[in-house]
């Protein structure tokens, strides 16, 4: 029997159970069959987040001890960019729009491949991968696998698929729509994929409707098996698997860390990893010096190895090889690489920056680097992923994130050069706020020295530029010494949720100012944030200010002076919920000498009332949350997305509730008070996306009465509220009505074109799926 790469009978239950006593008997049997007694299963995986728009993807999963692997390349055709994918364009034409009958073929110079190699001595046996594809509406629509085990002559079974597409003897057809298909797998199995030290995997992509259709691997790129002892080696063998990018760093900082896996065999002493001039290594990533040994057992040893440039590297460029020794086996060398640049000076006199002249990765200002998976630079207004530089318009050094971007952090380097100790310093920027018509808002988080300063942090969830400072204290930066201030966005569930567009997040000029402020700023008790109720906000520290010192604020996002209103200790500041958001600031003033301190900001976010759905279609789309104080009356709701919709007397709305945020289970004719919500369109329908559980209804079995319209008259006076449709009949009489989403053309008397629209099926799951589409005139 051929053995395979997974023991596909284990799924069946039954076989599970009357297996399981003879585990221990069969495995080694199977391992003995192969001669391989010390067999290791392995699994690596290549995940594209949003850095899979590139010609070569440098393999990015764990580390495999006595495995080797290669980058994920791109061969004769032109990468694209597709978040969490890896697709290209220029792939061989032949098919049509809406036709299952292909006139293409498989280009032989256009594909994906990778290579994974085993450590000397060592052999791969039944490599498998789990994969996904995917395509743009004019991409590809078949595909292929094919290895090295029998020169790409013939593609390989796909053993499972996505339920939504087929294959026939390995050639992979995928439905005419945009879309991505995962977990498919293939399981070799056989004599030809045992006992290989190298097997190359390929891709090839092909039948496109267009050549500007893009097309390739969708998510995850997952390949499995195991690694056996292969014989013939007996001498000690050292085996590094992995490579180095050039590293770079200010001068008296360290870099970011890379990784490599080391293996040994045969050993009889441990293995030594020592590092260049400039270079320091750790084998927890933690713990730094100039060299680290891998201790052996049994003959084997195997880690993790990391390496940065270090904080007493020179400046300018540095290199050289990670030395790896132990006795007896070749010295193995990995070569290390890297630039070292000077920070930005921090003076008595302060430090600015307005980023003018900033166009490229390359004009960065002096000391200010980015950290993020995907570096492309482009102009501020344009929709691409990645770094923003300066336009026209505007001086900035900004980021547009996608729901895949992850951590980004800005980040400023600098070397004190005021000759003295710095404790105290203050910070301000302006924060930039590019797209704000998009409902996703991503902040910035802020750490000066390495500590997160909660004052300094801004938001784009008002659509408003604002200037953001305050003091930091208890700094103790040398003189000489270097330092960071860095501002961390974050574009995934955790930093603007959701699927969809995000607004745009930027810096504009920053100044730094050294030595403590001579009044201190204002400190809010109540963080900034979104609340749904009144808040009561204080000033925890105004107890420390001396006699004649008050203290001003506003509102409305004004600078707060003399003028503004006065704030009372004892009943502190109203913030009254249902007005929408507050930007309130306020500043310190000595009455005495007009001295005033540094203005402190905070943005809540409250609901904005609306009185009832009328009042909300009439609404600004965007991240204000609105809420319906007035009660609407639930009418339908399906399980796709969570939908659900509403109506009052006058209007209706459709909640679109993907995260699930309503769990509570309402019945047609619930009536429901205070709805609330972010409001957007997605092809030309208002909808709600709901941010609270909208709550127990307040009354039950309300009647709702059925608006008659023709087709001629429908019109967004109705949208989203329950219509009976006069005078229509369906095109496909007699057949059954398809499940959700689909749709079934039909006409009106009252129009001159027939099958003008159609009625959607967007309850898949009420009882209209599977009925008869009626005939003649529905009146």
């Amino acid at each position: 029997m051929a053995k395979s790469a997974r023991l596909t009978l284990m799924k069946n239950k039954s076989l599970s159970r009357l297996l399981t006593p003879l585990c221990a008997i069969m495995l080694p049997a199977l391992l003995a069959t192969a001669g391989n007694l010390h067999a290791q299963a392995f699994t690596g995986t290549f995940t594209f987040g949003g850095a899979g728009n590139v010609d070569s993807f440098a393999y990015n999963g764990t580390a495999i001890p006595g495995i080797s692997v290669s980058p994920l390349t791109k061969n004769g055709v032109t990468t694209s960019s597709s978040s969490g994918n890896s697709r290209a364009t220029g792939w061989p034409t032949g098919a049509t729009n809406g036709s299952d009958v292909f006139t293409g073929s498989l280009d032989p110079t256009k594909y994906f491949e990778f290579t994974i190699t085993a450590a000397p001595g060592k052999v791969i046996n039944l490599p498998g991968l789990t994969f996904g594809i995917g395509r743009s509406g004019t991409g590809p629509r078949q595909w292929q696998w094919r290895s090295s085990v029998d020169g790409f002559a013939a593609p390989i079974p796909v053993g499972v698929l996505n339920a939504s597409v087929a294959q026939d003897g390995g050639v992979i057809t995928v439905p005419d729509s945009n879309s991505n298909w995962t977990g498919n797998e293939i399981t070799t199995s056989g004599a030809a994929y045992e006992n290989l030290s190298s097997v190359t995997f390929r891709v090839y992509v092909y039948n496109a409707e267009a050549s500007s259709g893009t097309g390739g691997l969708a998510g995850p790129l997952t390949f499995s098996g195991t690694l056996a002892d292969g014989g013939g080696v007996t001498t000690p063998t050292i085996f590094p698997a992995g490579t180095f990018t050039p590293f770079t760093t200010f001068l008296g900082t360290p870099s970011a860390s890379q990784s490599v896996t080391v293996s040994g065999f045969n050993l009889t002493e441990s293995i030594l990893v020592a590092a260049p001039a400039g270079f320091e290594v750790s084998l927890d990533n933690s713990v730094f010096g100039p060299s680290v040994s891998l201790a052996q057992t049994s003959g084997e040893a195997s880690g993790t190895v990391y390496a940065r440039l270090a904080a007493t590297a020179p400046e300018g460029a540095v290199s050289g090889n990670l030395v790896l020794s132990s006795a007896g086996a070749t010295t193995e060398n990995l070569g290390v690489a890297g630039t070292v640049q000077l920070p930005a000076s921090l003076t008595a006199a302060g430090y600015t920056q307005d980023f003018t002249g900033f166009t490229s990765a390359a004009s960065l200002p002096a000391g200010w680097s980015l950290q993020a998976a995907a570096q492309t630079y482009s102009a501020w207004e344009t929709t691409t992923t990645g770094a923003k530089f300066n336009s026209e318009t505007v001086n900035v050094f900004g980021y547009q994130h996608t729901g895949t971007t992850g951590v980004v952090q800005q980040v400023l380097t600098l070397r004190n050069d005021t000759s003295e100790t710095i404790t105290d310093m203050t910070v301000s920027y302006t924060g930039l706020v590019g797209r704000a018509d998009q409902g996703r808002s991503p902040f910035y988080t802020v750490s000066v020295g390495g500590t997160e300063v909660p004052r300094l942090a801004f938001s784009t969830a008002n659509g408003v530029d604002s200037t953001v400072e305050t003091a930091v204290s208890g700094l103790s930066v040398a003189p000489g010494q270097t330092f960071q201030i860095s501002w961390s966005s974050d574009g995934s569930e955790a930093g603007s949720p959701g699927s969809g567009s995000r607004r745009r997040i930027g810096i504009g000029s920053v100044s730094l100012t050294v030595g403590a402020a001579a009044l201190a700023a204002p400190e809010f008790d109540v963080p900034a944030g979104t609340y749904f109720a009144n808040q009561t906000v204080r000033v925890s520290n105004f107890s420390s200010y001396v006699a004649g010192t008050e203290v001003r604020f506003t509102t409305d996002g004004t600078a707060p002076g003399l003028e503004s209103d006065l704030y009372n200790d004892a009943t502190g500041i109203t913030l009254v919920d249902g007005n929408g958001t507050v930007n309130l600031r306020a500043v310190a003033i000595d009455t005495a000498t007009e001295e005033a301190s540094l203005v402190t900001s905070a943005i809540y976010q409250f609901p904005l009332n609306v009185a009832n759905l009328t009042a909300l279609r009439a609404s600004p789309t965007g991240s204000t949350i609105y809420r319906v104080t007035g009660q609407v009356t639930f009418t339908a709701g399906t399980s796709n997305r969570n939908t659900k919709f509403f109506q009052d007397n006058a209007a209706g709305i459709q909640i679109d509730d993907t995260a699930g945020t309503i769990t509570t289970v309402y019945t047609a004719g619930d009536n429901v008070a205070g709805i609330i919500g972010r409001i957007s369109t997605f092809r030309g329908q208002l909808q709600m996306v709901p941010v609270q559980d909208f709550g127990a209804p307040v009354s039950t079995g309300n009647a709702v009465t059925p608006i008659p319209r023709t087709i001629a008259t429908l019109d967004n006076d109705v949208q989203s509220m329950l219509v009976v449709l006069q005078d229509v009949t369906f095109e496909n009489a007699g057949q059954t009505f398809d499940g959700g989403g689909s749709t079934t053309p039909i006409a009106d008397a009252s129009t001159e074109d027939a099958f003008v629209n159609a009625f959607r099926n967007i309850f898949g799951d009420s009882n209209v799926t599977g009925a008869t589409i009626p005939s003649g005139r529905i009146r």
